[in-house]
């Protein structure tokens, strides 16, 4: 049995503490997760990451872009914008993202020690989070050479470091549908059925994500 999260407990942000409308910064925040997971030193000056990479998606260049594309909402939700950023902040290209990657490339990407950031209906409006880790009982994993020789029937569960709690524990009480606020996101582990349903294109193993490739 081979189980392993990417990201270190240390490394992990919630969404929640974030400076600018914390409910909705799903997206920096995951993109913060991908750094750290995939080893990308980045200089903050005491800032908090994810506020960093929320910045530059507001910025003018964000801003520019919304606008030419005619989207009303913030910035930080164009995935090329956060592309954009997490470029800009690890100096190179270390995000590939494109809305039609084969779900078995981000699991060999996973084995080799590479780390996506997917989005799926966790919400009603969409939700953004970390692929960081699975289990497996497949033990040679670590040696596939090519997406084709990962064995996703011997997969268990898929680690996800969600930034804003754990679904498992979604609900819907007075306030509307909503996780429980006090759970941590940190190395949720869902199953494959539960997680191809609820991430972008479920019925295909086309999925949308940002993939390391620094």
């Amino acid at each position: 049995m081979v189980e392993f999260n990417l990201l270190k407990p240390n490394d992990y942000y919630t969404q929640l503490k974030d400076l600018s409308d914390p409910w909705y910064t799903c997206q920096v925040t995951s993109g913060c997760s991908f750094l750290l997971a995939n080893n990308v030193k980045v200089n903050t000056q005491g800032w908090r990451l994810p506020d960093v990479i929320n910045d530059i998606c507001e910025g003018s260049i964000g801003k520019t872009w919304a606008k030419k594309v005619g989207y009303n909402g913030s910035p930080r939700e164009i995935h090329i914008i956060l592309q954009y950023a997490i470029n800009l902040l690890a100096g190179r290209k270390v995000d590939d993202f494109n809305t039609g990657f084969p779900f078995e490339e981000l699991v060999f990407d996973l084995a080799h020690g590479r780390s996506s950031i997917v989005a799926g209906s966790f919400f009603s409006d969409g939700h953004v989070v970390h692929l960081g880790g699975l289990v497996t009982t497949q033990d040679n994993i670590s040696q596939a050479v090519e997406p084709s020789q990962i064995d996703m029937s011997a997969i268990q569960y898929y680690i996800v470091n969600d930034p804003i709690g754990d679904w498992h524990t979604f609900r819907k009480d007075g306030s509307g549908k909503r996780y429980d606020l006090t759970t941590s996101g940190y190395g949720v582990k869902f199953t494959p059925s539960e997680l191809n349903t609820l991430l972008s294109s479920a019925n295909s193993d086309q999925k949308l994500a940002h993939r390391f490739i620094g």
